[in-house]
């Protein structure tokens, strides 16, 4: 949890708004999908292959992303972050990363991770390959979005 965003499981947040985020309609066909993909998603948490959190926006109380980190028992791990759209232009890039890669270095022993690219723009994109924090620094190269703890 940061000042801005709580992370929590998807079972706790509206299947409406996950499927928003997901560009799902609201359609019964498109709410049985994404129901079973919260299932499959919460089932690969309880089998340890991934974690897959929901973010709520504090200030808002909105579910803004969806974050699942995959590679945990590696030193390298991969998240795949989907951001609400209305989201994208406010979203706290820096604040979640701190926090994520802090919280994977202290709990499964992550020194590094990677993160997919296909929805960001080539501004937030490098954006992030110049974040530097307390804790963490990036890089670009090869079209691989990098994070490295110190």
């Amino acid at each position: 949890m940061t000042a801005r965003y709580r992370l929590d499981w998807l079972t706790q947040f509206k299947l409406t708004d996950i499927m928003a985020i997901w560009h799902l309609s609201t359609e019964k066909n498109e709410a049985l999908i994404a129901a079973k993909a919260v299932n499959q998603k919460m089932s690969d948490v309880m089998q340890n292959r991934t974690i897959t959190w929901g973010i709520l926006d504090q200030q808002t109380k909105i579910l803004v992303a969806i974050i699942s980190i995959s590679g945990l028992a590696t030193q390298e791990a991969t998240i795949n972050l989907d951001i609400k759209e209305s989201a994208l232009s406010s979203f706290d890039f820096a604040d979640l990363l701190d926090y994520l890669l802090q919280l994977l270095n202290h709990h499964f022993d992550v020194t590094q991770f990677s993160m997919t690219q296909d929805h960001l723009t080539a501004t937030t994109i490098s954006q992030l390959s110049q974040l530097e924090t307390q804790h963490i620094e990036a890089h670009l190269q090869n079209n691989k979005l990098s994070f490295i703890y110190r």
